[in-house]
């Protein structure tokens, strides 16, 4: 008893009365309980599926970007390349367009065969490229497609103030924006509609010119 004399009263209450442990709040349970889950083999996919389309694209780019320089070095030295080039220049001897002035719009399509008898159609279409000449602007701009689908579009406007865009599409779906070095994982509105919507253009513009 003289041992238990010596004791404070705090240490006494903690021997006879041991405390409960305190609930953590139930919000943050839920959010270590998610982010468990998140972390399980099985939900790893869902984390990275975003920066993988990506790279596959990158990627993609980085083969067409080699099959492009690639055929153009063969044909210099007058042997077929694994790709074909159609050119379509608009105002090609440079006249003064109204309103405008200097003017030119050089649109070039890369293909792996002809649409018009290959059963992969529109999915032989590699990439656009286009050069548009403007008063003092110029602007060049590129549309990657895979299967037929644009995954990727690149523009880079020369003037007083440089600007460059990229977009990425997956399923069709926007999946990253990045407007002069300013990332966006959620893409949405018109910058990336009409993007995506004047590769379809040209895509439909490439089938019909295969077709004269």
């Amino acid at each position: 008893m003289k041992i238990l004399e010596r004791i404070p009263l705090t240490e006494k209450k903690r021997l006879f009365f041991p405390c409960k442990k305190r609930r953590r709040p139930l919000r943050e349970s839920m959010r270590i309980g998610l982010l468990a889950l998140l972390l399980l083999p099985g939900f790893s996919p869902l984390l990275s599926a975003p920066a993988a389309q990506i790279e596959r694209i990158r990627t993609l780019y980085q083969e067409q970007s080699r099959a492009i320089a690639k055929t153009i070095e063969l044909a210099r030295a007058g042997e077929p390349g694994e790709l074909y080039a159609n050119d379509l220049i608009f105002n090609t001897y440079d006249g003064s367009w109204r309103a405008v002035g200097t003017y030119r719009k050089s649109v070039t399509f890369w293909y792996a065969d002809d649409p018009t008898i290959s059963e992969e159609g529109a999915s032989v279409l590699r990439r656009v490229t286009v050069t548009t000449v403007s008063a003092a602007r110029s602007y060049y701009e590129e549309f990657v497609f895979d299967g037929g689908e644009p995954v990727f579009y690149f523009r880079r406007t020369d003037s007083e103030r440089p600007y460059e865009l990229r977009c990425y599409w997956h399923q069709k779906k926007p999946i990253r924006l990045i407007e002069d070095g300013k990332t966006n994982d959620r893409p949405s509105g018109s910058k990336v509609t009409a993007q995506y919507d004047e590769a379809m253009r040209y895509r439909e513009l490439f089938l019909k010119s295969m077709e004269l």
